[in-house]
């Protein structure tokens, strides 16, 4: 039997469905491993809370540059298996993606130390920002285990092993929460601050997830033959790799600063309408995890058909886009039906529910062309359209974005217009990723 056509690359309602209820399963358990570091660090005091959230928001902005490598190696890893070439293809991918883990290692180091200099700059208070730097410094050196393991993870979907990715992802958070429970309590001040503690936990666990993953995928792949590849093979792959790797990572950090920039403008609003923010963000967070795993199920999906011509690759964006929209939906309802309930619960009853609930609406304003550019934009990644991406988003995001929510808070001293004006570069990026894909659809894929 042909590899391109086992079960799991077919696009079904149910393997879409299935496939994003697990996609949503990662994004809860992701999101679990800052909320058990945050929690376990609480008790030390408010400086470590605050060090490590500060710390965090930076290491994100990198992971968020670095990941678009990952998402052009799933890429080809999804074109190679759905058109039955994994055995022929897999190999000089692999190779090529090991190297840009080194490359991006150093890169990483040299990151971390600039943060160490730089960050009792940016940040007033002494004692955070030696705290976030401390964070940022040990977590640093586990870059490349980091992407490691979400290669790994992204490995396991294209595969068909599924199942086997969440569970990795179950042991690591476990193990997160062990190892801070050790080095933070049973151990304290053994490494000398509680910051080196947590974030050396962090990447214990990381390290522990990536072996566990690589044994999961080579017992997933024994029954496969694949070939040895040839320096040029790996070269050609590691070039093109580096390149649209970075444009698919400057669309993802401008996505982060779009949305952080305008929460750290929006301090000379006041502590409430901060708060309100955050409850409303919050909510928009927690709504995000179904489209974004409906989106990464249509990405690899997306990816197994790429190479199989613009007839059947037009069929499979319809479907994807059906299949995204409907849970879609379903989400935006709920969500702002129990808003209230929401506020209370995130706002621990301290928030005003007017003003919070005016700033979930100003988010969900943005529902339907985010989710166009949400989608396409991931479709875009399977293409490997990195240049399109990058500069697009960069305009969108400093031209559009950033300068509209400027206005709103410094001239309108509003929150709520802040966000609100965001519909009107996310409609345009919506229609640019819309007419790029449907002119890269009818191209065929190099």
């Amino acid at each position: 039997m042909r590899l391109g056509t086992r079960d799991h690359t077919t696009l079904t309602a149910g393997n879409f469905a299935s496939f994003s209820v697990l996609m949503f399963g990662l994004g809860v358990l992701s999101v679990g491993f800052g909320l058990v570091d945050m929690a376990m660090t609480a008790p030390l005091g408010l400086v470590y809370v605050a060090g490590l959230a500060v710390g965090e928001s930076v290491i994100q902005v990198l992971n968020a540059f670095f990941i678009g490598f990952v998402d052009v190696m799933t890429a080809r890893l999804a074109r190679a298996e759905g058109s039955g070439r994994s055995e022929d293809e897999f190999g000089a991918v692999f190779v090529a993606f090991g190297i840009v883990l080194l490359i991006l290692e150093a890169v990483s180091i040299v990151f971390g130390a600039i943060c160490w200099f730089v960050l009792p700059l940016l940040v007033a208070d002494p004692d955070v920002a030696g705290a976030a730097r401390e964070y940022v410094v040990i977590r640093c050196f586990g870059v490349a285990i980091l992407l490691g393991m979400s290669a790994v993870r992204e490995t396991l979907k294209v595969i068909g092993a599924r199942s086997s990715s969440i569970a990795v992802f179950g042991i690591g958070l476990g193990v997160n929460a062990a190892l801070n429970a050790v080095l933070l309590y049973a151990v304290p001040g053994t490494l000398g601050s509680p910051m080196y503690s947590v974030a050396l936990a962090t990447v214990l666990a990381q390290v522990i997830m990536a072996v566990i993953g690589i044994r999961v995928v080579r017992r997933q792949v024994a029954d496969r033959n694949f070939r040895r590849p040839g320096r040029d093979e790996v070269r050609g792959q590691l070039g093109t790799m580096l390149g649209r790797g970075a444009g698919i990572g400057v669309r993802h950090m401008n996505d982060y600063a779009g949305g952080t920039i305008p929460l750290v403008m929006a301090g000379t609003l006041g502590v409430q309408s901060v708060a309100a923010i955050g409850v409303a963000s919050s909510i928009w967070t927690l709504f995000c995890r179904v489209p974004q795993a409906c989106f990464n199920a249509a990405f690899i999906y997306y990816g197994y058909a790429v190479d199989k011509g613009a007839e059947i690759t037009a069929e499979f964006r319809r479907k994807v886009t059906r299949y995204s929209a409907v849970p879609t939906i379903v989400a935006v309802a709920v969500c702002l039906l129990l808003s209230p309930l929401l506020v209370l619960l995130f706002g621990g009853g301290q928030v005003p529910m007017k003003t919070a609930l005016l700033m979930v609406g100003a988010f969900f304003i943005l529902v339907i062309p985010y989710f166009f550019e949400g989608l396409n934009g991931e479709l875009l990644s399977a293409h490997e359209d990195g240049g399109f991406l990058s500069v697009s988003s960069t305009v969108a995001t400093w031209l559009g974005n950033i300068p509209l929510a400027a206005a709103g808070i410094y001239l309108l001293h509003s929150g709520f217009w802040a966000y609100a004006l965001a519909v009107i570069p996310t409609i345009g990026l919506a229609t640019a990723f819309t007419r790029r894909l449907n002119r890269l659809s009818r191209v065929p894929q190099t």
